[in-house]
């Protein structure tokens, strides 16, 4: 279940829940008024991240914590892999001497990065969804919301001009991080041990003690 709603959370949700929505809207709109249909990648990628956030949720474990963090996990691996495959792509078409100059990155779309900013921009959009209906943020400006809120502002515009295309995917490298994997197996072996105290996990104290840590260092509320 969701955690109880603290003060201050309604309005701090409404106004998030509102940029979210009129983010939608301006992709909509895009989309379907002005024929930009290369955008329609942002909304499989909502689509496809919302699946995968119901099938773990059926099929794993329905803690929205837990669920919220497999599914970054998912996007970070994704996201790795496909920006190191356009990187190797361009090597071998255009060399390495000449990838990283400023009229690249700024001015020009390597093949396939355009698609994959799409793809996780519609991720950023869903889990900004997840986090506001689970509550998973804490604080009156919740840092997680702002920086989703950032970078779907900052994605959106360079999508709609095509330009800091290559830069930007540049910077999704950094979304590949251990610290997501290893708050899942903390998240995780936390909720056995609650179960299964010997059968699993035999140190019970010291992993809820490094699971809250993860979770507080991402600044989420189990």
């Amino acid at each position: 279940m969701p955690p109880p709603r603290r003060a201050g959370a309604g309005d701090t949700s409404a106004f998030f829940a509102a940029t979210l929505v009129l983010w939608a809207v301006s992709v909509g709109f895009e989309i379907g008024a002005r024929g930009r249909r290369e955008l329609a990648a942002v909304a499989a990628g909502f689509a496809f991240f919302q699946a995968a956030n119901t099938a773990i949720r059926a099929a794993v474990s329905r803690d929205p914590l837990f669920v919220n963090t497999a599914v970054s996990l998912l996007h970070s691996s994704l996201t790795s892999a496909s920006v190191i495959f356009v990187l190797l792509c361009q090597w071998r078409t255009k060399g390495l001497e000449n990838m990283f100059q400023h009229e690249e990155l700024v001015g020009s779309s390597w093949i396939g990065a355009y698609s994959a900013l799409c793809f996780s921009c519609g991720y950023f959009a869903y889990d900004q969804l997840d986090m506001l209906r689970y509550r998973l943020y804490s604080g009156w400006i919740p840092g997680i919301l702002m920086h989703h809120l950032i970078l779907l502002i900052c994605f959106t515009l360079a999508l709609y001009r095509n330009v800091t295309i290559n830069y930007l995917i540049l910077t999704l490298l950094c979304e590949h991080h251990p610290r997501r994997g290893r708050s899942l197996i903390s998240h995780f072996c936390g909720s056995v041990v609650t179960i299964a105290p010997l059968r699993q996990c035999h140190d019970r104290d010291a992993l809820h003690i490094l699971a809250r840590k993860e979770i507080e260092e991402n600044g989420w509320i189990p």
